[in-house]
């Protein structure tokens, strides 16, 4: 009877033998605060992280509280209202500055209003498992507090006696401020590693074709692909291997099935790219800071087209005679001229660059050559007057529908006027090259209907003329001797 009873004590006394992950002390003192007092029943410990045995605790979550018991029963222990809390400080404080308790540095973890510790031997652990993981930096020293607002069966608590003086603040739970002394609780922790660090583009969305001096603005879907919460990254890009001014951000990203958006759409704006054909890159680095544990899905790359065009020209256009009623249309020496539009006069059209047509009768016509590229356009009209036996054709106003502009070629000064003046007038005008520069721009907001241009400063060579008026946008292009 007497070995049987010896089995069954020995049992209730070994039900809180756990091994934490981490332990702290190897204390010989049987202290009484906070588990065994109804005065001082709170207490704060301060442990330095390089005292830990055998090894420093890592960075990650703590996810068990161990406290070591110093007397051994073998009947229950029941508190009300057992809190735990935990706080991280610098690691260059090794004591307490004062007296009063530590609250803003201290995040509860572990709160019940009736709690209940199995009895057990003396020097056993006494296992807490947290209410949700409280993160580590595996670097700063911690701050442990445990209160309780009344016991039945209390216990005493492991401490170091000597050499930690000023690392115990203990006093009644409700008060703000206690008694410093020496010694902390023995202490255990169970930590779990973090995850990998990890985040990456997920999608980009930019234009993949534009104009130069175009500013672009390029959205990226930032995504968590790891195991930790992100709050600040960077973003790299290159134009053809030269990398450009990184982006920096303070955004928060969850983690997969977290509570919160494990992804982001950001936009990095105003971006400038030179012409050409283009390899374009953005990648993520530096989530919180650290190197991504996995850079695999950091980059993703975009080939974009930028295109250098000025206005269309060409040096002249016309229609040649093959038959009676049959033209060959024709642009000499085009430049910068991607696409072609023909408007024959009489209902019919073509996108070809020297395009036949053939007319059902004889008549004048006004023929319309609209050409574009990627960035600019221009339009031109000539009268042609078809006969059975031949043809006249000429620039109807040099080359504009409701605008007379001459001397074209001139050396000083360009005349322009109305053709309708009574229903039209000017209000803008300005003198480009033929890359589609602004050599000369005037507003000049009045109701005119004719005005002179000194172009005598102009270099030699073909220049555009694009007029506002009422009736529409024109232009024409002239040549300066």
């Amino acid at each position: 009877m007497l070995a049987i009873l010896g089995i069954m004590l020995f049992g209730a006394f070994g039900l809180n033998a756990q091994t934490p992950d981490y332990d702290y002390g190897l204390g010989t003192g049987d202290n009484s605060f906070p588990l065994s007092t109804n005065s001082n029943n709170k207490v704060q410990w301060l442990y330095v992280a390089s005292e830990f045995n055998t090894t420093v605790p890592e960075e990650g979550l703590i996810t068990k509280v161990y406290i070591k018991r110093a007397d051994g029963s073998s009947n229950n222990s029941i508190f009300q209202n057992l809190t735990i809390k935990i706080g991280q400080v610098p690691a260059t404080m090794t004591q307490f500055a004062n007296a009063t308790f530590l609250t803003t540095e201290m995040t509860e973890v572990f709160s019940v209003a009736s709690h209940t510790i199995p009895g057990a031997s003396a020097d056993s652990w006494m296992e807490f498992e947290l209410d949700s993981p409280y993160y580590y930096d595996g670097q700063s020293n911690l701050v442990v507090e445990m209160s309780q607002t009344s016991y039945t069966n209390g216990i005493g608590v492991r401490n170091i006696q000597y050499g930690t003086t000023d690392r115990r603040i203990l006093g009644p739970v409700a008060n703000a401020t206690g008694l410093l002394a020496t010694g902390p609780a023995d202490l255990g922790l169970d930590i779990t590693p973090l995850g990998p660090l990890d985040i990456g583009i997920e999608d980009l969305d930019m234009e993949e074709e534009f104009c130069l001096g175009e500013l672009q603005d390029v959205e990226l879907t930032i995504e968590n692909f790891g195991e930790r919460q992100v709050d600040t990254f960077s973003i790299g890009w290159s134009i053809d291997g030269l990398v450009q001014t990184p982006f920096g951000f303070n955004e928060a990203l969850d983690t997969i099935g977290g509570a919160n958006d494990h992804t982001i759409d950001i936009t990095l704006e105003d971006l400038d790219f030179p012409a050409g054909i283009l390899e374009v890159k953005f990648w993520t680095f530096l989530p919180n800071n650290n190197d991504d544990e996995d850079p695999i899905n950091d980059t993703i790359t975009v080939a974009i087209e930028v295109f250098d065009f000025g206005v269309p020209s060409f040096d002249s256009w016309g229609a040649t005679e093959l038959n009676e009623l049959e033209f060959q249309f024709s642009v000499v020496n085009p430049v910068d001229v991607t696409e072609y539009y023909w408007d024959f006069g009489d209902g019919n059209n073509s996108s070809l660059e020297d395009p036949i047509h053939i007319y059902a009768e004889a008549g004048t016509y006004i023929v319309t050559l609209e050409l574009e590229n990627n960035c600019e356009e221009a339009t031109f009209d000539q009268e042609l007057v078809v006969t059975e036996e031949g043809v006249n054709i000429h620039e109807l106003a040099n080359g504009n529908k409701y605008l007379n502009v001459y001397p074209n070629p001139t050396k000083n000064m360009l005349n322009i006027t109305l053709t309708e003046s009574n229903e039209n007038h000017i209000y803008a005008w300005k003198v480009m090259d033929v890359k589609g520069s602004v050599i000369i721009e005037n507003n000049t907001n009045n109701d005119l209907n004719e005005l002179q241009i000194d172009v005598s400063n102009l270099s030699t060579g073909n220049y555009f003329l694009q007029v506002k008026t009422v009736k529409g946008n024109e232009t024409v292009q002239f040549s300066k001797q």
